[in-house]
Protein backbone atom coordinates (compact mmCIF):
# COMPACT_ATOMS: atom_id res chain seq x y z
CA UNK A 1 0.00 0.00 0.00
CA UNK A 2 3.02 2.36 0.86
CA UNK A 3 4.39 1.65 -2.26
CA UNK A 4 1.53 2.24 -4.40
CA UNK A 5 1.15 5.82 -2.42
CA UNK A 6 4.94 6.66 -3.27
CA UNK A 7 4.39 5.69 -7.06
CA UNK A 8 0.90 7.31 -8.09
CA UNK A 9 2.13 11.01 -7.28
CA UNK A 10 5.41 10.26 -9.59
CA UNK A 11 3.47 8.78 -12.09
CA UNK A 12 0.93 11.14 -12.04
CA UNK A 13 3.95 13.99 -12.74
CA UNK A 14 5.44 12.17 -15.39
CA UNK A 15 1.95 11.54 -17.19
CA UNK A 16 1.54 15.26 -16.74
CA UNK A 17 5.20 15.99 -18.04
CA UNK A 18 4.97 13.93 -20.96
CA UNK A 19 1.73 15.44 -21.99
CA UNK A 20 3.39 18.85 -22.13
CA UNK A 21 6.07 17.34 -24.24
CA UNK A 22 3.77 15.58 -26.74
CA UNK A 23 1.63 19.19 -26.98
CA UNK A 24 5.18 21.41 -27.46
CA UNK A 25 7.04 18.99 -30.00
CA UNK A 26 6.35 18.39 -33.80
CA UNK A 27 4.50 15.70 -34.98
CA UNK A 28 8.05 14.02 -36.88
CA UNK A 29 9.81 14.54 -33.77
CA UNK A 30 7.24 12.27 -31.60
CA UNK A 31 6.85 9.59 -34.45
CA UNK A 32 10.15 9.25 -34.21
CA UNK A 33 10.60 9.13 -30.87
CA UNK A 34 7.54 6.43 -30.37
CA UNK A 35 9.08 3.94 -32.97
CA UNK A 36 12.40 4.17 -30.92
CA UNK A 37 10.68 4.41 -27.64
CA UNK A 38 8.43 0.69 -28.62
CA UNK A 39 11.94 -1.08 -29.48
CA UNK A 40 13.53 0.06 -26.27
CA UNK A 41 10.99 -1.16 -24.48
CA UNK A 42 10.63 -4.45 -26.35
CA UNK A 43 14.02 -5.12 -25.52
CA UNK A 44 13.75 -4.35 -21.74
CA UNK A 45 10.65 -6.41 -21.73
CA UNK A 46 13.07 -9.44 -23.18
CA UNK A 47 15.86 -8.95 -20.60
CA UNK A 48 13.55 -8.62 -17.91
CA UNK A 49 11.46 -12.38 -18.64
CA UNK A 50 15.20 -13.44 -19.35
CA UNK A 51 16.18 -12.37 -15.67
CA UNK A 52 13.21 -13.70 -14.09
CA UNK A 53 13.07 -17.17 -15.91
CA UNK A 54 10.00 -16.37 -18.01
CA UNK A 55 11.14 -16.15 -21.50
CA UNK A 56 9.36 -19.04 -22.14
CA UNK A 57 6.07 -17.71 -22.11
CA UNK A 58 7.35 -15.35 -24.79
CA UNK A 59 7.88 -18.40 -27.06
CA UNK A 60 4.31 -20.27 -26.00
CA UNK A 61 2.66 -16.79 -26.93
CA UNK A 62 4.29 -16.48 -30.49
CA UNK A 63 3.71 -19.78 -31.62
CA UNK A 64 0.83 -19.56 -30.79
CA UNK A 65 0.58 -16.40 -32.70
CA UNK A 66 2.32 -18.25 -35.90
CA UNK A 67 -0.46 -21.00 -35.97
CA UNK A 68 -3.07 -18.95 -36.00
CA UNK A 69 -1.52 -16.98 -39.14
CA UNK A 70 -1.36 -20.19 -40.37
CA UNK A 71 -4.18 -21.01 -40.34
CA UNK A 72 -5.67 -17.47 -41.56
CA UNK A 73 -3.27 -18.46 -44.74
CA UNK A 74 -6.43 -19.68 -46.59
CA UNK A 75 -8.46 -16.89 -46.46
CA UNK A 76 -5.73 -14.56 -48.66
CA UNK A 77 -7.43 -15.64 -51.63
CA UNK A 78 -10.44 -13.59 -50.77
CA UNK A 79 -8.36 -10.31 -50.51
CA UNK A 80 -9.56 -9.35 -54.09
CA UNK A 81 -13.01 -10.14 -53.08
CA UNK A 82 -12.72 -7.76 -49.72
CA UNK A 83 -11.08 -4.89 -51.60
CA UNK A 84 -13.85 -4.74 -54.07
CA UNK A 85 -16.13 -4.44 -51.50
CA UNK A 86 -14.50 -1.90 -49.01
CA UNK A 87 -14.54 0.23 -52.62
CA UNK A 88 -18.71 -0.31 -52.46
CA UNK A 89 -19.11 0.34 -49.04
CA UNK A 90 -16.64 3.04 -48.31
CA UNK A 91 -18.06 6.56 -47.23
CA UNK A 92 -18.68 9.10 -50.39
CA UNK A 93 -16.52 11.72 -50.28
CA UNK A 94 -13.47 9.93 -48.80
CA UNK A 95 -10.14 10.53 -49.91
CA UNK A 96 -10.35 8.65 -52.87
CA UNK A 97 -13.15 11.11 -54.22
CA UNK A 98 -9.87 13.48 -54.91
CA UNK A 99 -11.06 14.97 -58.25
CA UNK A 100 -9.21 13.86 -61.38
CA UNK A 101 -11.48 14.98 -64.12
CA UNK A 102 -14.42 17.51 -64.93
CA UNK A 103 -17.24 17.29 -67.44
CA UNK A 104 -19.24 19.70 -68.99
CA UNK A 105 -21.53 18.99 -70.99
CA UNK A 106 -23.89 21.29 -73.93
CA UNK A 107 -26.60 20.39 -76.67
CA UNK A 108 -23.27 19.49 -79.15
CA UNK A 109 -20.53 19.04 -76.75
CA UNK A 110 -19.19 17.16 -73.55
CA UNK A 111 -15.64 18.51 -73.13
CA UNK A 112 -13.52 17.22 -70.17
CA UNK A 113 -10.72 19.00 -68.20
CA UNK A 114 -8.28 16.49 -66.95
CA UNK A 115 -6.63 18.15 -63.46
CA UNK A 116 -2.94 17.20 -63.28
CA UNK A 117 -2.48 17.58 -66.95
CA UNK A 118 -4.95 20.70 -67.52
CA UNK A 119 -5.12 19.15 -70.69
CA UNK A 120 -9.08 19.61 -72.44
CA UNK A 121 -10.68 17.09 -74.70
CA UNK A 122 -14.08 16.62 -76.23
CA UNK A 123 -16.71 14.87 -77.87
CA UNK A 124 -19.24 15.76 -80.41
CA UNK A 125 -22.66 14.89 -79.42
CA UNK A 126 -25.27 15.82 -82.17
CA UNK A 127 -24.63 17.15 -85.67
CA UNK A 128 -21.73 16.95 -87.93
CA UNK A 129 -18.73 14.93 -87.03
CA UNK A 130 -21.30 13.47 -83.94
CA UNK A 131 -19.59 10.85 -82.21
CA UNK A 132 -16.23 11.63 -83.29
CA UNK A 133 -13.49 13.14 -80.37
CA UNK A 134 -12.36 16.79 -80.89
CA UNK A 135 -8.88 15.76 -81.15
CA UNK A 136 -9.65 13.80 -84.24
CA UNK A 137 -11.07 16.65 -85.72
CA UNK A 138 -8.57 19.42 -88.25
CA UNK A 139 -8.33 22.90 -87.85
CA UNK A 140 -10.70 23.48 -90.71
CA UNK A 141 -13.38 20.89 -89.53
CA UNK A 142 -13.35 22.73 -85.63
CA UNK A 143 -13.71 26.17 -87.40
CA UNK A 144 -17.05 24.40 -89.08
CA UNK A 145 -18.57 23.26 -85.95
CA UNK A 146 -17.60 26.75 -84.36
CA UNK A 147 -19.33 28.33 -86.54
CA UNK A 148 -22.65 26.21 -86.39
CA UNK A 149 -22.63 26.57 -83.23
CA UNK A 150 -22.85 29.96 -83.42
CA UNK A 151 -26.03 29.73 -84.33
CA UNK A 152 -27.28 26.77 -83.06
CA UNK A 153 -26.39 27.00 -79.85
CA UNK A 154 -24.59 29.85 -78.02
CA UNK A 155 -23.05 27.38 -74.77
CA UNK A 156 -22.00 24.97 -77.49
CA UNK A 157 -19.93 27.94 -78.93
CA UNK A 158 -18.44 28.90 -75.41
CA UNK A 159 -17.69 25.45 -74.59
CA UNK A 160 -15.78 24.72 -78.21
CA UNK A 161 -14.19 28.41 -78.09
CA UNK A 162 -12.38 27.10 -74.49
CA UNK A 163 -10.97 24.20 -76.54
CA UNK A 164 -9.81 26.21 -79.32
CA UNK A 165 -8.29 28.82 -77.41
CA UNK A 166 -6.15 25.97 -75.49
CA UNK A 167 -5.15 24.60 -79.15
CA UNK A 168 -4.70 27.68 -80.97
CA UNK A 169 -4.09 30.74 -78.76
CA UNK A 170 -6.21 33.72 -79.22
CA UNK A 171 -5.27 33.96 -83.40
CA UNK A 172 -7.73 31.57 -85.01
CA UNK A 173 -10.93 33.56 -83.37
CA UNK A 174 -10.07 36.59 -86.86
CA UNK A 175 -10.19 33.67 -89.27
CA UNK A 176 -14.13 33.13 -88.18
CA UNK A 177 -14.80 36.71 -86.83
CA UNK A 178 -15.62 34.89 -83.62
CA UNK A 179 -17.22 37.36 -81.46
CA UNK A 180 -19.23 35.52 -78.56
CA UNK A 181 -18.74 38.30 -75.47
CA UNK A 182 -18.99 37.44 -72.11
CA UNK A 183 -19.70 33.96 -70.53
CA UNK A 184 -23.27 32.32 -70.86
CA UNK A 185 -25.79 32.02 -67.94
CA UNK A 186 -28.55 29.79 -69.68
CA UNK A 187 -30.33 27.69 -67.16
CA UNK A 188 -30.06 26.49 -63.96
CA UNK A 189 -27.53 23.89 -63.16
CA UNK A 190 -28.35 20.57 -61.28
CA UNK A 191 -26.63 19.35 -58.59
CA UNK A 192 -25.86 16.04 -60.80
CA UNK A 193 -23.77 18.27 -63.32
CA UNK A 194 -22.49 20.60 -60.69
CA UNK A 195 -20.42 17.36 -59.43
CA UNK A 196 -19.59 16.71 -62.82
CA UNK A 197 -18.11 20.09 -63.55
CA UNK A 198 -15.86 19.90 -60.35
CA UNK A 199 -14.51 16.21 -60.92
CA UNK A 200 -16.78 14.86 -57.63
CA UNK A 201 -18.87 12.20 -56.50
CA UNK A 202 -22.60 13.02 -55.43
CA UNK A 203 -22.50 13.47 -51.65
CA UNK A 204 -18.46 15.22 -51.50
CA UNK A 205 -18.04 17.15 -48.35
CA UNK A 206 -17.61 20.16 -48.42
CA UNK A 207 -13.74 20.62 -47.79
CA UNK A 208 -13.72 18.44 -51.01
CA UNK A 209 -15.89 21.06 -53.22
CA UNK A 210 -14.20 23.89 -51.66
CA UNK A 211 -10.30 22.17 -52.83
CA UNK A 212 -11.77 20.79 -56.01
CA UNK A 213 -12.80 24.40 -57.20
CA UNK A 214 -9.37 25.68 -56.00
CA UNK A 215 -7.59 23.39 -58.45
CA UNK A 216 -9.82 23.83 -61.54
CA UNK A 217 -9.59 27.79 -61.13
CA UNK A 218 -5.87 27.40 -60.81
CA UNK A 219 -5.70 25.30 -64.10
CA UNK A 220 -8.65 27.66 -66.02
CA UNK A 221 -9.05 30.76 -64.42
CA UNK A 222 -8.90 33.59 -67.30
CA UNK A 223 -6.07 35.67 -65.60
CA UNK A 224 -4.46 33.21 -66.50
CA UNK A 225 -5.39 32.23 -69.85
CA UNK A 226 -7.87 30.13 -69.22
CA UNK A 227 -11.63 30.46 -70.61
CA UNK A 228 -14.47 32.89 -69.35
CA UNK A 229 -17.22 30.15 -69.66
CA UNK A 230 -15.56 27.33 -68.23
CA UNK A 231 -14.46 29.74 -64.98
CA UNK A 232 -18.31 30.91 -64.78
CA UNK A 233 -19.36 26.97 -64.72
CA UNK A 234 -16.94 25.93 -61.83
CA UNK A 235 -17.97 29.10 -59.87
CA UNK A 236 -21.57 28.14 -60.43
CA UNK A 237 -21.39 24.67 -59.87
CA UNK A 238 -19.27 25.59 -56.13
CA UNK A 239 -21.98 27.79 -55.71
CA UNK A 240 -24.89 25.82 -56.00
CA UNK A 241 -23.48 22.48 -53.86
CA UNK A 242 -22.40 25.00 -51.07
CA UNK A 243 -25.83 26.91 -50.82
CA UNK A 244 -27.21 26.58 -47.42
Amino acid sequence: MRALLLWTPLLLLGLFFAGRWFARTPAPIVSRFLRRAWILLAAAVLILLAASGRLHWLFALAGVLIAGLVRLLPLLRYAPLLHQLWRRIRPVGASSSIPKQSSVQTRFVRMSLDHASGQMNGEVLEGAFAGRRLHQLSRPDLMQLFTEYQREDQDSAYLLAAYLDRLYGPDWRTAVNADIGGASDSGRMTREEAYRVLGLNPGASEPDIAEAHRRLMQKIHPDRGGSDYLAAKINQAKDLLLED
